[in-house]
Formats: C-alpha cells, structure tokens, sequence
C-alpha cells in the first residue's frame, strides 16, 4: 500500500551531500509507488517552539507564522518521517531541531505519522561521531512511539560532491525500496 512519506533536509547547503543522499532515499521509495514529499528545512524559515500552547486550543494551528506553514498539511497526513541531517557538531542541525521541536503542534490532535528513518553524514572519517545523533533520534522516536526503519550512515563527506559513489548512496535508495 502506498504510503505518504515526509522528507526533511537539514542542511543549508543546496546541492549538498544530504540533499543527495535525500534524493537517492525518494528515489527508492517512489520505485514502490510511494509518494514522497522533501522539504529542505535547512534552508527555509522555521522558528523554535514558543510553547505557548495555542495550537492546543485551535485544533494543532501554530500561532507562529513563518515556513513551518508550508509544511504541516504533509506532516499531518504524513504516514512516514525521514529526517536527513549533516553533523556539524555532534548533532543534528539546528534547523532539524527546530522542526521536531514544531512538530509539538499535533500534540494535543494526535500524530498520523507511524515510522521514521534517518539519513545521517558527516565530514570526520570517525564513524562515532554519527553516535550522539543517531541516540537522540532513537529517543525521540521512542517516545513518539514510531516504528524505526532504518539509518544510513556517511562518513568522510566533507565537500560537496564527495558523496558521488559514497556506498550510502545505494544504502538510502534501497532503504526507500524497502518500505
């Protein structure tokens, strides 16, 4: 069955290593018949929670206005999250934190979301690096009670263009093919 699945891009570089990476996931996912949604929050406009609570009380609406707007209609019917970030420092970007932290609004509804994967590259040729990230998406994931489908790891991607023939490439387009 063909599922809604929700891409956000962390990275505030266009045409970077998580874009690509990102890409190669929706490839796989659209070859089953998914459909696929990106949206590089990296690069758009998305304030951090206020937790003002007004979104409890006007069925999951934000009273911030800015580009989260643009993203909620697919979040709320969303089936499936994919959260593809580059490490900077340790962990996810700010960017992606700001949407998960906005994610809050459907709190007081309920989610329709049910899984999740994470995309997830760095510079450094240390694998560990990746680790704090990976344990903070596992946390939230669990709490938020989804169903994991997978992480793909990168490693040694510090330029652009350094993913080209990177194995995470074939690993993320067939983690797509998978769901």
């Amino acid at each position: 069955m063909a599922q809604n699945i929700l891409v956000v891009t962390g990275s505030p570089r266009r045409g970077g290593n998580t874009e690509f990476l990102a890409n190669a996931f929706a490839e796989g996912a659209r070859e089953k018949g998914h459909h696929v949604t990106i949206f590089p929050v990296g690069s758009m406009n998305i304030r951090g929670c206020i937790d003002c609570k007004y979104c409890f009380e006007h069925n999951s609406e934000c009273a911030q206005k800015d580009d989260m707007q643009l993203i909620y209609p697919d979040f709320a019917k969303a089936d499936m999250i994919v959260f593809a970030s580059p490490i900077y420092y340790y962990g996810f970007t700010a960017q992606i934190k700001a949407f998960i932290d906005r994610m809050f609004a459907f709190a007081g509804q309920g989610y329709h979301v049910k899984s999740s994967a994470l995309l997830i590259l760095c510079g450094d040729t240390d694998p560990q690096v990746l680790e704090p990230a990976i344990a903070e998406y596992r946390g939230f994931i669990g709490y938020m009670n989804l169903e994991d489908k997978g992480v793909v790891r990168g490693t040694n991607l510090n330029d652009k263009g350094d993913i080209g023939g990177h194995p995470c490439l074939a690993e993320a387009k067939a983690l797509g093919r998978s769901i």
